[in-house]
């Protein structure tokens, strides 16, 4: 298996699903997401899954069912712009980096200010500094323009 689908699969689309499994399984169904799979029809998939995974997700702490899915996606975005730049850091994949980043803080940062709806949590913060350290270490073993690991 080559780096680059190495990335895509561990880095990218494990934590989108893993994110996406927790906010169906365990978050509130009054938030619009909920709404929004009523829309497209996904409602009894939504069902299914919390019936699934709930119990287990509604046991465990905290911050997996509030802050880890916000980091997951967070990683999962900046892993994408790994995949799509390579090991070269030119000022797009920084400009686009740096915009992730600043938009998972600063929508916490809007939510503590309360401009935006949601509820400040410094978890979310520590969180989405796990997961800028997380896609670092990962994006450095599997570069996704070579075909070894890089120690």
């Amino acid at each position: 298996m080559n780096q680059r689908f190495k990335l895509a699969v561990l880095g990218t689309a494990l934590p989108l699903l893993a994110g996406a499994l927790i906010y169906v399984g365990a978050r509130s169904t009054d938030l619009l997401m909920f709404e929004w799979m009523q829309w497209a029809g996904m409602s009894t998939v939504a069902l299914e899954t919390r019936s699934l995974i709930g119990p287990a997700l509604n046991t465990a702490p905290a911050w997996i069912r509030y802050s880890l899915p916000d980091a997951l996606w967070l990683l999962a975005y900046l892993n994408s712009v790994r995949l799509i730049w390579g090991s070269t850091f030119s000022d797009a994949a920084r400009w686009w980096t740096g915009a992730g980043v600043a938009l998972a803080i600063g929508h916490e940062a809007a939510q503590g200010a309360s401009l935006i709806r949601g509820t400040f949590d410094p978890n979310d913060l520590a969180a989405y500094l796990g997961a800028i350290a997380v896609s670092a270490a990962f994006t450095h073993r599997f570069r996704p323009d070579t075909n070894t690991n890089h120690p």
